[in-house]
């Protein structure tokens, strides 16, 4: 799964992002897209379910927010999947590609730092706030003990 991953996983939406494609989107650590881009579910507007993207969209979107939108099916626009904290950046096209390649130069200087610390990262998301600082610290540990 996405958050077991060892790398960074960066999406760079070029156009809607609807029901599976939301949930990628929600699975993605850093996420560009398009300012004329609509991200959301929208299964309920063909009668259906988004059984599967519902999953990382509750993860990933206010709560009250992502149950409008699972219920409804009406998408976000770019700019407000950017309030919520959806995407990181909503850009012109003719910048999508630029955005994309900074965060991807980015993301890589954390090195092997970066490769053991984004699962625990994820794994912190799902323990209370003791067991997430001692994984915190033994990961730590392995990571220089490593070297």
């Amino acid at each position: 799964t996405f958050p077991a991953l060892r790398t960074p996983v960066l999406a760079a939406v070029n156009g809607d992002a609807l029901a599976g494609g939301f949930g990628l989107v929600c699975s993605a650590d850093i996420v560009i897209a398009v300012d004329t881009a609509r991200l959301g579910t929208i299964e309920a507007t063909l009668g259906t379910w988004p059984a599967v993207a519902q999953s990382p969209a509750l993860r990933r979107v206010p709560a009250k927010a992502a149950i409008t939108n699972i219920l409804t099916g009406e998408p976000f626009s770019a700019g407000r999947a950017q309030q919520l904290g959806v995407i990181d950046e909503a850009v012109p096209a003719d910048h999508l590609q630029e955005r994309v390649a900074y965060y991807a130069e980015a993301v890589q200087r954390s090195g092997a730092a970066g490769r053991l610390g984004r699962p625990l990262m994820y794994a912190s998301f799902d323990q209370d706030y003791g067991q997430a600082l001692r994984s915190g610290a033994e990961g730590f540990i392995q990571l220089f003990s490593s070297k």
